[in-house]
């Protein structure tokens, strides 16, 4: 059973259908949920869906693109709350500038995990659009933050099912994309305490291997 009864837990790009999903579920289970974004507008209309139905949803300004206000943002998040749960979203970003990407995520992790290195306890899941390639990334953080006390993972996801209804329905059949809920499910699972036995790992999610 999940439980994230006391737990924080900080998604980047929060404002995407993915990230969405995430904080919905992460919440569902008892998590305060800090949603950040490069668009306060989109971010803040994310939340307030979700607020609405009495989830403990705050909001944060964050551009991962801005090193300077990552930095302050890891910093203040981090001495108002213990963070336990980092989830790096980086899904719905144009593939030519992954580049960038990775640089904008290593900024965002090596920000965060200070403060959790610091607790002895965290945990991290990077969630990549399918088909990126970043497990030796995964694995050597994960052994470089193990002592710590830090866990490191990686969901990926394939093609996502956009349509409202469906995406908010728990009873839909497997098919050729993901709802954006079984998505949100595996990264709840692998971040929370009950994924404790899953460190360094990629994990793929797929409904279907036609």
């Amino acid at each position: 059973m999940i439980n994230l009864e006391g737990k924080t837990a900080v998604i980047t790009n929060a404002d995407n259908i993915l990230g969405t999903a995430m904080a919905r579920n992460m919440a569902i289970q008892g998590a305060k949920v800090i949603m950040t974004g490069a668009d306060e507008n989109a971010v803040n209309n994310a939340a307030k869906a979700l607020q609405s139905q009495k989830l403990n949803i705050e909001t944060r300004l964050l551009n991962l693109g801005n090193e300077t206000m990552i930095e302050e943002a890891a910093q203040q998040i981090c001495s108002n709350n213990s963070v336990d749960i980092l989830v790096i979203n980086t899904t719905d970003k144009d593939e030519n500038s992954e580049k960038n990407n990775n640089s904008a995520s290593d900024s965002c992790f090596r920000e965060f995990t200070k403060y959790m290195r610091d607790r002895n306890e965290g945990s991290v899941v990077y969630l990549q659009n399918e088909g990126t390639n970043s497990a030796d990334k995964i694995t050597k953080s994960a052994k470089d933050l193990a002592e710590n006390g830090v866990r490191v993972n990686c969901v990926t996801a394939g093609k996502i099912n956009t349509d409202s209804e469906e995406s908010q329905s728990t009873t839909q059949p497997q098919g050729k994309k993901l709802q954006p809920w079984e998505v949100a499910a595996v990264v709840t699972f692998v971040a929370s305490p009950a994924g404790t036995a899953i460190n360094g790992q990629c994990i793929p999610t797929s409904p279907s291997l036609n």
